[in-house]
């Protein structure tokens, strides 16, 4: 990753964080109109959700953009630590390389909302911001056709996150992420930048109802030297029960 590109996304996470603080300064200031709900955010909350996604390779002009679509669900077992299942399906065609890929993963997320800092002091600001780390194992089913070739790539990987998720105003929260994967072998092949090297997520999520949630986000996964970069945008919508 060059330089530039160290720089769009440290500029996006420093946007980000400038939002929030404005967005949550104005939500105190006008706290009996506009409460900054805690209830906004997804941990520590059942609910089901489905996602569309759009993926595109950079600085690997033979590989195709991929679409595809992700199913999942997240329920809190313990006071502050949820798990999740989820599955996801995507396709990417071109004229030098076609790809296919499933992949299921299990996850386990750790977290603690801040609170009771007093309305009148700066560190109100942190009531209801959610710190979080998250462990996941999963299993990718990938196969690549180049020349007319299948090439399949199935393997058991890994992954960590540490994030943060905020309560920003009324029913929206917003969540900032980083994380590394990693598969629990190495092997020759394709290797999908999202289960190999860093990624940085960043996220918004707006309750319509207190059952139905719609979320947008994107991705920037990093990869490794031996794995292109690529961008992934998404949204989809939640259902609490």
């Amino acid at each position: 990753m060059n330089i530039h590109t160290y720089k769009t996304v440290g500029a996006v996470f420093l946007g980000l964080a400038a939002f929030i603080i404005s967005a949550r300064g104005q939500t105190i200031a006008s706290a009996d109109a506009y409460p900054a709900n805690p209830s906004a955010a997804l941990l520590g909350k059942r609910y089901v959700s489905a996602d569309g996604y759009f993926e595109r390779f950079r600085y690997a002009p033979l590989a195709p953009n991929t679409y595809g679509g992700v199913v999942a669900g997240n329920y809190p077992v313990f006071e502050y630590f949820d798990v999740g299942l989820s599955y996801r399906n995507d396709t990417g065609n071109s004229a030098a390389m076609k790809i296919r890929d499933n992949v299921l993963e299990a996850t386990g997320t750790g977290y603690y909302r801040l609170k009771g800092f007093d309305q009148s002091s700066m560190f109100s600001l942190l009531n209801g911001v959610t710190p979080f780390v998250t462990a996941a194992a999963g299993y990718s089913w990938n196969k690549v056709t180049a020349s007319g070739i299948d090439y399949n790539n199935n393997h058991p990987y890994y992954r960590v996150v540490a994030g943060v998720e905020v309560p920003v105003y009324g029913a929206l929260s917003v969540r900032a992420s980083a994380a590394f994967s990693d598969y629990f072998e190495t092997f020759n092949g394709f290797h999908s930048p999202a289960l190999r090297g860093w990624s940085y997520d960043v996220s918004a999520n707006y309750w319509i109802t207190s059952r139905v949630g719609v979320s947008a986000g994107a991705v920037y996964d990093m990869g490794t030297a031996s794995t292109a970069d690529s961008i992934v945008y998404r949204a989809g919508v939640r259902i609490s029960f």
